[in-house]
């Protein structure tokens, strides 16, 4: 029962405008792990974390995003995905025409602590998925 309250309570809680304002990661620094693991939260990913995560460990990278190819069926494809690596990211498609981006981003990513480190103040909030990041 007070589960059904808890979700009719959350349900509409969320207004796009203040959604946005307020998703993005709180930073505290020293409680980061080496690297980790971020999802969207809106989701059920059928994927094996594990291997994503071991995937990051080999690429040699800072970050790794999962990516499907979506065609614009879904939602609005935003990723350029060529010779097994993200080429593009761009969530509105501004810099490229829309033909171009094939792929979607999966709602699965790892990023290293460092990114974070190096580009987010300690305390700040920030899209971990923006260019400017």
């Amino acid at each position: 029962m007070r589960r059904a309250i808890a979700a009719r309570s959350a349900c509409g809680a969320y207004v796009p405008t203040n959604y946005h304002r307020y998703i993005g990661f709180e930073v505290a620094k020293p409680l980061l792990e080496r690297a980790f693991l971020v999802t969207y939260g809106d989701s059920f990913l059928p994927i094996d974390f594990a291997a994503v995560y071991r995937a990051f460990g080999a690429c040699g990278r800072p970050a790794l995003m999962t990516v499907f190819r979506n065609d614009g069926r879904w939602d609005a494809s935003n990723v350029i995905f060529e010779g097994g690596q993200v080429v593009l990211y761009d969530k509105q498609r501004r810099t490229r025409p829309a033909a171009d981006f094939a792929f979607i981003d999966y709602g699965l990513s790892a990023m290293s602590r460092q990114v974070i480190a190096d580009r987010v103040a300690s305390g700040a909030r920030a899209d971990l998925f923006s260019s400017r990041l």
